[in-house]
């Protein structure tokens, strides 16, 4: 073979061969500093919407309800919108019930450009006209955060 087309089409494939790999890595690495940078917003933006979405005043129902929803997107947002008027209303009202939630921890599980797990730990305190007496229940929770719109809001929420 004529080495003037050998010797170019062994650079191509070295410059290939490393470029490719070197790409990837350079854009896993993109998306890794995005998640990386993406940590601290969401676990405030998880601790300020945890703590709205599972604090209402029987008072003031339908405008902390409001904001609870508006801490939502997607399907659970949707879940959480139907649960608040047919359930959470209702029942806040005839009884009474005033719960605060206060998030005492927070540890984020994964993290990408638009996605953040994290686990907190919440305690709830709630009172109802039949017992004044405030009661304490603690709460552990998966929390999943997604941003819509320029912001972090609740996509998924479960108890663990």
């Amino acid at each position: 073979m004529n080495s003037r087309i050998v010797v170019p089409a062994l650079l191509a494939a070295a410059v290939i061969g490393t470029g490719v790999p070197g790409t990837l890595l350079y854009h896993e690495s993109l998306a890794g500093a995005a998640a990386e940078a993406n940590r601290a917003p969401a676990t405030a933006a998880a601790k300020a919407r945890i703590e709205r979405i599972l604090s209402y005043r029987s008072a003031a129902i339908g405008q902390d309800l409001a904001e609870a929803k508006a801490a939502t997107t997607g399907e659970f947002g949707q879940q959480f919108a139907t649960t608040a008027d047919q359930v959470i209303t209702p029942a806040a009202i005839q009884d009474q019930i005033t719960t605060m939630a206060t998030v005492v921890s927070t540890a984020v599980e994964s993290a990408d450009e638009n996605s953040v797990v994290v686990l907190a730990f919440v305690d709830q305190t709630t009172t109802t006209k039949d017992k004044p007496q405030p009661s304490t229940t603690a709460l552990r929770l998966r929390v999943t955060l997604d941003r819509a719109g320029g912001q972090w809001l609740v996509s998924h929420l479960a108890q663990v």
